[in-house]
Order: structure tokens, then C-alpha cells, then sequence
């Protein structure tokens, strides 16, 4: 009991020194959720902050860092809060996490104006300007983690701010630049710079600190957090929409707003004026008259400016009228389908290429009016997609399978975007692109890349793979497995008489005989130039041996009609469990070649 009673008065003491000293508050320039202008601390995590630290009373002090400098400051106790920081299991190893987080952001490819990027493998050897220790950039789920996993040879060109990326962005030191949506379309348009359709994994942004002492203190601050974003006319929201959704007034409204208030003005005066010249000149008739006529003749002015002014609208009506045309014939003779729905899901418009695709396709008729949920009951993936842009607010892009009524199959690329009238939501927007020939363009490259492209076999990288899932299939299983090596004899000779062409034949031909000689359970690759090697499962050496005997027979079969000699020589190693491929690979190349040699010597002597 006095052990417990002396550690929670540690406890106390510990946090009465933490409380007692301002806390130190990390950021980093990442506007608009924080930045510094002219000295001073702006942005929403800030200002949230600062509102809440003083319903708290917490004294704190700001330090201005990069991103990758603020890790380390908290990492090494220089430091005792950080904004703006998603989760990831490595950075879990070294800091705590409040429980509310502050804002939820996505990562975003960005391009010059004049570049046009469709998909992920449009990066393929491109260099990329990123944010050092970016979630975006290094989480799971981040940009090197897909060049890995595509195999796309990304040249990342790491920076310590978001300005910084966009700036080698915009002087052409890099192709594309990676950085939070957020901060990208505030700050796009200052960099001549454009948002594509790429965008990686959606992140809750929190607090971070890694002195657990500070834990009560934490508390407090998802208390207030949390309070607030129930609220939706709460302090945290008036700052969300300040900095995020910002009403641009279009520019006419103000020239027009002077021309009325130079009128109203111009009206007011006239009525003053001859107010007064009336109650003056009651009883001289005549100069009243005469006064009548000069207020007439102003009138007239006056009505003639109205008169153009009027013109001067009903011009720019027109005008309105024509570009909302000509957006309509946009729209109408685009290459993708184009929908718009309001919140109830009742069509708003639809163009012909998604009227004739759901005709064709589902054997559905959309008109303007129709209701979606009625025409498309049943297909409630696609429902809940649109429920999703209008329900999160948010534009996304889906790429997935469509199935005709036919049975055959296409590939679409859907961008959601959820419309505002007024101020308020209204609906949904719908793009939908078919992209079936983008896809089938990726699966020849997958294919090209898998695939020897004189054989047909395995190229050497695919058959390493499949190889080393055999060796652990055949100790899972306990089974045995004998790996090959195979060299054409004489293929230089070949070259060298008959051309190289022929020698490329030779290649086909005997690479055609050890694929049907074997079971389709086993693997057959080239290794490269006049080189196979082969992975014979839940085989024995002996069975092996039957195998090359089968070999030989075929190619004598074929040296029968064909005044070019085929032969080939083929070593065996028997897999041992835990042992390296590579290493049995090296051993079946020794055994081919001291046949080799044995049979150079029997010819030798003959």
C-alpha cells in the first residue's frame, strides 16, 4: 500500500512540473492547416489550439520546424506536442496518440498544366518531389510502397516542406510531386501546377507527444475536441470553413453593386432637390414649370442610362445563355458518360453516352427525371457509392470491373463529385470513362514482364519465384523436388552456319520439347541465351532421369527431319529442404556440365 501510495504521488509531482512550464508545441509548414504569416501562427490546427488552450488555461509556446526535424525534436524530448501527424505502426513505437483526430486528409499526385497522367504506372521510371517521413510518401499503404510492389523504379527526390515539392514541381526538377489534398488545392493555383485523378490512402491527422506524463493533459484537449465537432456551429467548424471552404464573390458583383449605389445616390439627390425647389417655389407657377422641365429632362438622362444599362443585362444574359450552351453541347457530345442526381438520387442530367451504355448494357432507359434507386435496384454497390460522395462530401475516383447483360466484361473509371446550390448539398456528379483498353495495355505489360518473349516460358525473374514457392510447397508437403539445368549444344556452331535466325528457331524448338515433356504441375524457364532450367515436383532424380531420356528421344525425332543437329545436356540436384536455390540451381549447372564435358569426350575418341 505505501509502495502504490508513493508512486501515484510521483505521478502527481510529475505532472504538476509538466503543467507548470509552457508546453512546446511543434509545427511545420503545411498550409492552410498551419503555416507562419509574417511571425505570427495561422492555420486550423493552430487557431483550434489556441481556442482551446485557453478554455484550459495550459500555457504553451510555438517552435517552427520541418516535419522531419519535429519527429526527431519529440523523439528526443526537445519537444512535447506535434499537429499534423498520421498513425503508422512504426511511429507508434515512439509516440503516444491523442484519441480525436483533428482533420482526415488523403494524398494526391500532382502535375504541371501540360502533363496528363492516367494511372499508377504512368510513373514507371518518372521522378517524384516528396515530403521527408510523409505518411503519403513512406507509410504502408504510400507512394514507395506502390513502386515496390509495381515494380515502377520511382526516382523520389525527398524535401522538408510541401512548398518546397511543389516549387522543384513547377521548375521542372521533377516530373510529379506527392503531397496532403488539403494542402495541394489551397495552394495549387500560387505553383502553375494542376491536381490529377491519382490519390492514395485517406488518414486521420492527430496530436502526437512521447512523454507519457502528459497523458491528462491530452485528455483534456480530446475532451474539449471532441465537444466542439459535435457541435456543428462550434468554433472548430468556423475555423474548418474559414480556411477549407471559403465563398469567392464573382467579380461582376462589385461593379454592379457601384453602378446601383451611383444611381440610388444620383436618385436620392434628384428627389432631395426638387423637393426642395417645390416647397420654395409653390407660388411661382411658372418657374416651377420651368424647374419641371429641367427635372424632366434629367428624368429623361436618367432613363436613358437605365434604358442601356438594362441592354448592357440583357447582353449578359446572353451571354450567360450561350456559355451555358455551349457547356451543355460539352457535355452531351463527351467521350464519357456524364450524370448528375440530386440528394433523393432523381436525374438531374444525363448525356447520351451513359444513357446509350445503360441501355445497352443493363437493358435500363434513364431519362432526366428517372430515379436511380428504382432503375438500378439491386445494384447496391453502385448505390452506395453515390450515397458515399454525397453522405462524406468528398470526390473520388473508383476503377472496377463492369459486367454486360452479354456476359462480357469492361473496365470504367468513376469520379464521384458531390454539387453544392446555394451553399448547401444538393447531389452527385458522376463521370464515368471507360478505360478497358488502359487495362488491357497493363495486363500485356504484366505479361511482358513475366514472360520470355522468343520462348513463351517463364522468363528467369518468374521462374526463380515460382521456383522458391516450389522448394516451400515441397517441405511443407514433404515432398520431394529435383531442379534442372539445361544448355543447347552447339547454338554458337548454329549461329555461326546457318544464322542467327535459325539459332533462334533452335532456341523455340527445343524450349517447345522441354515444356510438353514435363507435367503442368512443373516449372520450365529460360535462364537466358541458349540456357533453361526446370522445377520437377514430388520427383525423384530417377524419375528425372526417365524425364531426359523422353527429351532425347523427342529430339532425335526431330534431328530426323531437319539438317540442323538438336541436342542438349542436362544436369539434376535433388532439392534439400532449408537449402538456397541458388545453390542447387549452381549444383544441377555443375552436374550438366561435367555431362557436357563426358560427352565432348566420347566424341572425342569416336
Amino acid at each position: 500500500m505505501k509502495k502504490e501510495m508513493f508512486l501515484f504521488f510521483i505521478i502527481i509531482i510529475m505532472v504538476t512540473i509538466t503543467i507548470a512550464r509552457p508546453l512546446t508545441v511543434v509545427i511545420y509548414s503545411a498550409p492552410p492547416v498551419m503555416y507562419i504569416d509574417n511571425g505570427k501562427v495561422k492555420g486550423i490546427f493552430p487557431e483550434i489550439f489556441d481556442y482551446i488552450a485557453k478554455k484550459e488555461g495550459i500555457d504553451y509556446k510555438y517552435i517552427y520546424l520541418n516535419f522531419a526535424d519535429g519527429l526527431e525534436y519529440l523523439k528526443n524530448d526537445l519537444a512535447d506536442i506535434m499537429f499534423g501527424v498520421a498513425y503508422t505502426k512504426e511511429r507508434a513505437k515512439y509516440f503516444e496518440y491523442s484519441r480525436e483526430p483533428l482533420l482526415f486528409d488523403w494524398g494526391q499526385i500532382f502535375s504541371r498544366e501540360n502533363v496528363t497522367l492516367h494511372s499508377f504506372m504512368d510513373l514507371k521510371n518518372k521522378s517524384v518531389a516528396v515530403l521527408k517521413k510523409d505518411v503519403y510518401y513512406e507509410g504502408p499503404q504510400g507512394l514507395k510502397k506502390i513502386d515496390s510492389d509495381l515494380n515502377l523504379n520511382i526516382k523520389f527526390k525527398e524535401y522538408n516542406s510541401y512548398e518546397e515539392v511543389f516549387k522543384s514541381l513547377e521548375d521542372g526538377e521533377v516530373d510529379y510531386a506527392l503531397a496532403s489534398r488539403i494542402f495541394g488545392l489551397n495552394t495549387r493555383k500560387k505553383y502553375d501546377i494542376k491536381e490529377t485523378q491519382l490519390i492514395l490512402n485517406t488518414v486521420d491527422i492527430y496530436m502526437i507527444y512521447s512523454n507519457k506524463s502528459l497523458k491528462p493533459i491530452i485528455d483534456r484537449l480530446d475532451l474539449r475536441l471532441k465537444e466542439l465537432k459535435r457541435n456543428d456551429e462550434s468554433y472548430y467548424y468556423k475555423i474548418i470553413n474559414k480556411y477549407l471552404y471559403k465563398k469567392q464573390i464573382p467579380t461582376w458583383i462589385l461593379p454592379v453593386l457601384l453602378l446601383i449605389g451611383i444611381i440610388t445616390f444620383i436618385l436620392i439627390i434628384f428627389i432631395y432637390l426638387m423637393r426642395r425647389n417645390i416647397e420654395k417655389k409653390t407660388k411661382e407657377l411658372l418657374e416651377r414649370n420651368k424647374e419641371l422641365e429641367k427635372n424632366k429632362k434629367k428624368v429623361e438622362k436618367l432613363y436613358n442610362t437605365l434604358k442601356h444599362n438594362m441592354e448592357e443585362l440583357q447582353n449578359t444574359k446572353g451571354k450567360l445563355e450561350e456559355s451555358q450552351a455551349l457547356l451543355e453541347s460539352f457535355i452531351e457530345h463527351s467521350i464519357d458518360g456524364i450524370l448528375f442526381v440530386n440528394k433523393n438520387f432523381d436525374v438531374i442530367l444525363v448525356n447520351n453516352v451513359f444513357k446509350e451504355r445503360t441501355r445497352t448494357d443493363f437493358h435500363k432507359n434513364i431519362t432526366k427525371g428517372s430515379n436511380l434507386r428504382k432503375i438500378f435496384e439491386g445494384e447496391l454497390l453502385f448505390l452506395l457509392e453515390l450515397e458515399k460522395a454525397y453522405n462524406e462530401e468528398r470526390s473520388f475516383v473508383i476503377e472496377k470491373p463492369i459486367k454486360r447483360r452479354d456476359g462480357s466484361i469492361y473496365w470504367v473509371s468513376n469520379s464521384y463529385y458531390p454539387i453544392y446550390k446555394g451553399g448547401e448539398k444538393y447531389g452527385v456528379a458522376l463521370i464515368s470513362r471507360d478505360i478497358t483498353k488502359l487495362k488491357e495495355n497493363e495486363i500485356l505489360l504484366e505479361k511482358l514482364a513475366h514472360y520470355d518473349s522468343l520462348t513463351g516460358l517463364y522468363n528467369r525473374r518468374a521462374g526463380m519465384e515460382i521456383l522458391k514457392e516450389l522448394a516451400l510447397l515441397s517441405k511443407r508437403e514433404n515432398k520431394p523436388l529435383v531442379i534442372g539445368f539445361v544448355d543447347v549444344d552447339n547454338l554458337k556452331t548454329i549461329n555461326d552456319v546457318y544464322g542467327h535466325s535459325k539459332g533462334d528457331e533452335a532456341i523455340k524448338n527445343i524450349a517447345n520439347i522441354l515444356k510438353s515433356s514435363v507435367r503442368h504441375s512443373d516449372v520450365v524457364a529460360r535462364y537466358g541465351g541458349d540456357e533453361f532450367f526446370m522445377g520437377l515436383y514430388n520427383c525423384t532424380i530417377e524419375d528425372a532421369e526417365r524425364i531426359r531420356d523422353t527429351i532425347n528421344k523427342k529430339l532425335e525425332h526431330l534431328n530426323k527431319y531437319s539438317y540442323i543437329h538438336y541436342s542438349v545436356s542436362l544436369g539434376f540436384a535433388r532439392y534439400i529442404p532449408n537449402s538456397d536455390i541458388d545453390e542447387i540451381l549452381l549444383k544441377a549447372d555443375q552436374n550438366m556440365y561435367s555431362l557436357k564435358n563426358m560427352k565432348k569426350k566420347l566424341k572425342d575418341k569416336s
